[in-house]
């Protein structure tokens, strides 16, 4: 999990090595989508409430969790990490729910780890969001 992956790529590639030559990646950009701001969206992120819409209405949060479970890697970056917390609702300080109606204020999210993940935590915009 990283704020972007990007800043982390390195790091991957030291812990994978040669594991994922060849293989194929699914990355999933619908974060940005909801977003008025987009100067970081070349490197990934947007809104963690309206992607985690997005992947609940199109059964990908399903196949994400079935994909984990049987061992693929799961790199997320910024909102995509913080769907795999149990739920989303602490990613109000830095992202606007209501970009989100169909969630309904269900919050639950992958419930894949079982702490919270703050990305951006010293980072500009997101430092005093990041801090509550």
């Amino acid at each position: 999990m990283s704020s972007y992956f990007s800043g982390a790529a390195n790091l991957f590639r030291e812990f994978i090595g040669d594991a994922c030559l060849g293989k194929k990646v699914v990355f999933i950009p619908t974060a940005s989508l909801a977003q008025k701001v987009t100067f970081y969206v070349g490197v990934e992120g947007g809104n963690t409430f309206f992607l985690l819409q997005e992947l609940k209405r199109s059964g990908a949060d399903k196949l994400i969790v079935e994909h984990i479970n049987r061992g693929k890697i799961y790199i997320g970056a910024s909102a995509g990490s913080m769907i795999v917390s149990k739920d989303i609702e602490y990613a109000k300080y830095m992202d606007d729910p209501a970009v989100a109606e169909d969630l309904n204020n269900d919050f639950s999210a992958l419930s894949i780890v079982d702490f919270y993940i703050v990305p951006h935590y010293a980072n500009f915009p997101f430092k005093k969001a990041a801090e509550k």
